[in-house]
């Protein structure tokens, strides 16, 4: 019901984000905050410094808009994104993207106080609802699949037509991993098994 309505212009949404790939979804009634950009080779405390002077306008924004709903998506520094919104008077959903922290940095701040604050969340899969569950008992979560990002992509090429452009022979092996290099994402693991 609740995307029927955003569609129709009915329902209004704020979407907060932190870096914006690009207006793939033109014409819809949701308003976009812009309040900082960063990148993946800033240092967190430098991006946390961005969100704190970030706060004041992102929170300007969300009661100027006066969305139906406010959707955070995740949290990447919960010691100073859960300020952004306590006491507005919206009802808030959250997406669990991660129940807890991957690397132990106690300056980033709890994601369990920060998940607390929010009196619904959304999880892409049962694992993470009860990790998540374990942690704040009393949560209601929703287990909802991650959604492709089709609106992000052009159409695929060909398997022959990819190893042509990317100068790879038609018969070699290859695999694909993607994201940070970091000691949680197992690459060690992924490298074993080629």
């Amino acid at each position: 019901r609740a995307a029927g309505a955003w569609s129709a212009g009915v329902l209004r949404v704020a979407v907060g984000l932190l870096r914006l790939l690009g207006p793939s979804l033109p014409n819809l009634p949701v308003g976009i905050l812009r309040a900082l950009t960063d990148g993946p080779g800033q240092p967190k405390p430098w991006r946390a410094l961005q969100l704190a002077r970030a706060l004041r306008p992102a929170r300007a924004f969300l009661q100027t808009f006066n969305p139906d709903v406010i959707h955070a998506q995740g949290t990447v520094l919960p010691v100073v994104e859960r300020f952004l919104y306590r006491g507005l008077r919206v009802p808030l959903v959250c997406t669990v993207h991660d129940a807890r922290a991957h690397e132990r940095r106690p300056w980033l701040g709890s994601f369990t106080a920060f998940y607390r604050d929010f009196p619904w969340l959304i999880c892409h899969s049962d694992s993470t609802r009860r990790q998540v569950q374990r942690a704040i008992p009393r949560a209601r979560i929703a287990v909802v699949p991650h959604g492709a990002y089709t609106a992000l992509v052009t159409p695929l090429p060909t398997t022959g037509d990819a190893r042509h452009r990317l100068e790879l022979p038609a018969a070699s092996r290859i695999a694909l991993f993607f994201g940070f290099i970091r000691p949680y994402k197992g690459l060690e693991l992924f490298l074993d098994g080629l």
